[in-house]
């Protein structure tokens, strides 16, 4: 008998079809690939978690840096301010002199 012969006398001769069967010791293949999708789909939910953890992070550093450089030109502003006041007051008293 040859491989290439009708190994089975009821089916007609021709192209043979074969079927692979694979066991898993540890139960069935289809416990074990659902398990593997559960833990996916938890590790794919944990990570989109931490990414709009990290958004949300974003979002408030922002706002803060925002506000902070607010005050920071506010307070410029009016440093420059007060700065500016005595010296414009010393500038002219100084100029009357000069003329006088």
């Amino acid at each position: 008998m040859s491989f290439l012969g009708n190994l089975n006398p009821k089916r007609p001769a021709g192209p043979q079809r074969w079927e692979l069967r694979l066991a898993r010791k540890g139960g069935p293949i289809d416990a074990a690939v659902a398990g593997w999708r559960r833990r996916n789909v938890l590790l794919s939910a944990s990570v989109e978690g931490l990414l709009l953890a990290a958004i949300g992070f974003l979002l408030v550093s922002t706002r803060r840096m925002q506000k902070l450089a607010e005050q920071k030109m506010q307070f410029v502003a009016g440093v420059s301010h007060e700065f500016r006041t005595p010296l414009a007051a010393i500038a002219c008293w100084r100029a009357t002199r000069r003329t006088e």
